[in-house]
């Protein structure tokens, strides 16, 4: 991912970056003092809990790092992609970057109580601004729960799966907004790497941009796409359409997201 213009710096990126960035259990992000990545300057951010590094190189190469507070920094990455934006850098912290800090912060403290956990997780998810007074909390005879919004014609429910991972469900959505879902979700697809065996305007869309492959389908009259992202940490989603589907704006389709809970908090206010 490459540097524009308009951010010249990485202290300027990761300012801009903090706006995009989801609040955790009322933890707000905001900039602190930067410490070295890879040998090069960065730019520190940090919510209390965790800490995200940017470092830019001369040709414009980003990288970055987050770790749990009192650990020490996890592997740095690059961002991918071939265009800068906050949201696009927000994006890629809440797919892998976030998530990895939260497991490493799981699995050095045997301490934490489950029970706190998800009522922790519950709170974060009902703090969401998606639609408030469409909102409901239920609780599990397992002492799980789940979070639904009644939109109307699109439902959305948000349920935690393991330890440190959340699903979310939004039934009836447009294809713009699947699309958004995506575009947060997963990296694009490479032009090497074309979708095969995929039937219908609405589903070629889909499949061509990101890496969506055919699976069987739940229900006969349906066609179902579900991700490959080779790792499997990184966040996985699948799509349920009507076979043959058009691809209008206006078609619904079915989408199902499982990643980190700084990604469904994301989602969530995305579909606002």
């Amino acid at each position: 991912m490459r540097l524009t213009t308009r951010f010249r710096t990485a202290e300027e990126l990761a300012a801009a970056t903090t706006a995009h960035l989801p609040s955790r259990a009322g933890r707000t992000w905001r900039q602190s003092p930067g410490s070295p990545l890879d040998g090069q300057a960065a730019s520190g951010l940090t919510d209390g809990a965790r800490t995200l590094l940017l470092t830019t190189s001369p040709c414009g190469r980003i990288r970055m790092a987050a770790w749990p507070a009192g650990q020490a920094p996890l592997q740095a990455a690059t961002v991918p992609g071939r265009r800068v934006h906050p949201r696009h850098l927000a994006a890629a912290a809440a797919r892998h970057h976030l998530p990895a800090a939260d497991r490493a912060a799981l699995a050095n403290d045997s301490d934490i109580d489950g029970f706190a956990r998800r009522q922790e997780l519950r709170y974060e998810l009902c703090s969401s601004p998606l639609a408030p007074a469409r909102r409901t909390a239920t609780e599990s005879d397992n002492g799980g729960f789940k979070v639904v919004w009644d939109l109307g014609s699109t439902k959305v429910t948000a349920a935690p799966s393991g330890d440190h991972a959340v699903v979310i469900r939004a039934e009836g959505l447009r294809l713009p907004y699947a699309e958004r879902l995506l575009r947060l979700a997963l990296e694009a697809r490479s032009a090497a790497d074309p979708a095969v065996g995929v039937t219908g305007a609405a589903a070629r869309r889909l499949a061509a941009a990101w890496p969506l492959f055919p699976t069987d389908a739940r229900a006969a009259g349906t066609t179902r796409l579900t991700s490959r992202t080779g790792h499997p940490h990184m966040p996985r989603a699948e799509i349920t359409l009507a076979a043959g589907l058009a691809g209008a704006d206006f078609e619904r389709v079915d989408v199902r997201l499982r990643g980190g809970t700084d990604l469904a908090l994301l989602v969530l206010a995305t579909l606002r």
